[in-house]
């Protein structure tokens, strides 16, 4: 997880009072308090950690699961009672916090979803205190709920709550043009809304040749890549890694004797190397990925059925490396395991925040098979994948179009077939490198712009 001024439960930010309004406006010296859940990342910028303080959100434990004795009422009862207690408790800790820790609220800042209960202990501490509330729509929770709950009658309720309680802010931060436009049009809103694409953080970048042998070197010795290691005729010496190699060269100058020196280069043997993340449900269609890997594969059995030489037949020609953890990441791992594979190899990790940041600054290619719930978001791993320079193919719906271009900086699609006609295009067809070269050369103007320039621009006088 990266922290993001964007990505917390909830935010409250408190100007310092000062006696030099032009220098604070200068230094940006704002105090943001933070509310949310336990995180998994350290604030390491001490020019950011320096100002800004953490409360935790304490969660409850969750119910304990039916040991097959108790009846269905039973466990619906308990399973409502649980919800109403854990909406109560987390109310009576944001309301405790920002009513009674906080010395002063200027503006509440907080990100939606979730919406229930922040939305509303937002809105009574902006009432009671006088705050300015701000909301960050990422999407709608109740298109979320739609996908578990299939009861029409509580996700109306849950909209209605939304519209409600998001009318009542003061402005509105949206992560695309047609979610503002959806917000004006069918929401009512009336107050400022301010469309923020999001962007990658600095640490996000393209790797150099030296910095992809580091990554695979270290890779190469982690249990989750060793098959592939072997696939690649990796040593163990750190010589060699799946994609590169260290070389010798003699260097020859005048009035010196020759000297040898060590270069990192690309191995001209290496196979393309994919990245996806997944969170392994059913609105991220994983079946549309791996029938265009098994089209991929047998494509290449076909071009060398003739291959006189048997390392020809068993090359690798693509990696795939798909992140996450989700409930259908067993069913497809066996259908994984269950297939014949020849010239492409999938491999399911799970990398902690740096290794995966390089990982994507290492890759050829990014895969994105996110389907909005209300259509009207974007996904953030294509935003972290632009951010390394990486050329996405992504799954196509309504406003996919404000960060993916088709033939621009990615492909989209729709269903198997088509990622296959994309995958060949860039990796496989003659004149699939320039055509990966040229996407890789659209997604530069994206990874140029910083997250700090791009919320400085649109978002910080907000908070001035």
């Amino acid at each position: 997880m990266e922290l993001r001024q964007r990505k917390t439960d909830a935010k409250i930010q408190q100007q310092n009072d000062t006696d030099e309004p032009s220098k604070a406006k200068k230094e940006q010296n704002i105090t943001v308090l933070v509310l949310g859940s336990k995180l998994m990342y350290k604030l390491e910028d001490p020019e950011i950690s320096s100002n800004l303080k953490i409360h935790y959100i304490k969660s409850l434990k969750p119910i304990p699961a039916s040991d097959g004795n108790t009846s269905g009422i039973v466990q619906k009862v308990r399973m409502v009672s649980y919800g109403l207690f854990k909406i109560i408790y987390q109310v009576f800790q944001l309301l405790w916090i920002m009513m009674v820790e906080v010395e002063k609220v200027d503006k509440i800042l907080v990100q939606n979803p979730p919406a229930l209960p922040t939305l509303a202990a937002a809105c009574i501490v902006k009432v009671i205190r006088g705050a300015k509330l701000i909301i960050d729509w990422h999407n709608y929770a109740y298109s979320i709920l739609e996908l578990k709950v299939k009861q029409g009658v509580i996700v109306q309720a849950a909209k209605r709550y939304e519209i409600l309680f998001g009318n009542l802010a003061d402005y509105h931060l949206c992560v695309t043009n047609a979610m503002k436009q959806d917000l004006k049009e069918n929401w009512g809103i009336k107050k400022p809304i301010i469309v923020l694409h999001d962007r990658a953080p600095n640490h996000f970048k393209r790797l150099n040749v030296p910095e992809i042998h580091e990554l695979w070197s270290k890779l190469s010795q982690d249990p989750q890549f060793q098959d592939l290691a072997k696939a690649t005729k990796t040593n163990n010496s750190g010589n060699i890694t799946p994609f590169t190699q260290l070389i010798t060269k003699k260097l020859e100058k005048k009035s010196t004797k020759k000297k040898q020196s060590n270069f990192v280069e690309m191995r001209l043997d290496r196979p393309k190397l994919l990245i996806s993340s997944t969170s392994w449900t059913e609105d991220e269609d994983f079946e549309i990925l791996l029938e265009a890997m098994i089209r991929c594969d047998q494509y290449y059995q076909e071009k060398h059925t003739d291959a006189e030489s048997n390392d020809e037949n068993k090359k690798l020609y693509i990696v795939l490396v798909i992140t996450g953890k989700g409930p259908l990441k067993q069913y497809y791992l066996e259908k994984i395991s269950q297939t014949k594979w020849c010239h492409v190899k999938i491999i399911t990790a799970w990398l902690d925040s740096r290794d995966y940041v390089s990982l994507l600054g290492s890759a050829d290619l990014g895969i994105s098979l996110h389907t909005s719930s209300s259509g009207l978001d974007l996904p953030m791993k294509v935003v972290d994948m632009f951010g390394c320079e990486l050329p996405v193919c992504a799954f196509k719906f309504n406003c996919i179009d404000e960060l993916v271009q088709n033939n621009v900086n990615g492909l989209t699609f729709t269903n198997s077939k088509e990622l296959t006609e994309c995958l060949k295009a860039l990796l496989i067809d003659n004149g699939s490198e320039t055509n990966l070269e040229k996407l890789r050369k659209g997604v530069e103007p994206f990874a140029n712009l910083s997250w700090e320039d791009n919320w400085n621009t649109n978002a910080l006088s907000i908070f001035q």
